[in-house]
């Protein structure tokens, strides 16, 4: 699937532990935290982009069966400088 100019695909992980805390990332240089995850590059599958993005985010390797898709989330308009407060 070929992405417009207008289309961000993400995938993004929801990592929590025993204690029922999530782990949140944040990009060097910036004040905002975030799920782990990022862009799904053109001929990668949803899963297979957060394979490569958590290995390279916080060397996390993710095993067959280890994620499930939890939800789709589509939003007409959305800028890449677009703050959510």
């Amino acid at each position: 699937m070929s992405n417009s100019s207008h289309t961000i695909r993400i995938a993004a992980a929801l990592i929590d532990d025993d204690a029922g805390r999530l782990l949140l990332v944040r990009k060097a240089g910036t004040k905002w935290f975030m799920q782990a995850g990022g862009k799904i590059e053109d001929g990668e599958t949803p899963v297979s982009a957060l394979r490569r993005e958590l290995r390279e985010e916080i060397g996390l390797t993710l095993d067959d069966g280890d994620a499930r898709h939890l939800w789709l989330l589509l939003r007409a308009g959305c800028e890449r400088t677009q703050s959510y407060r």
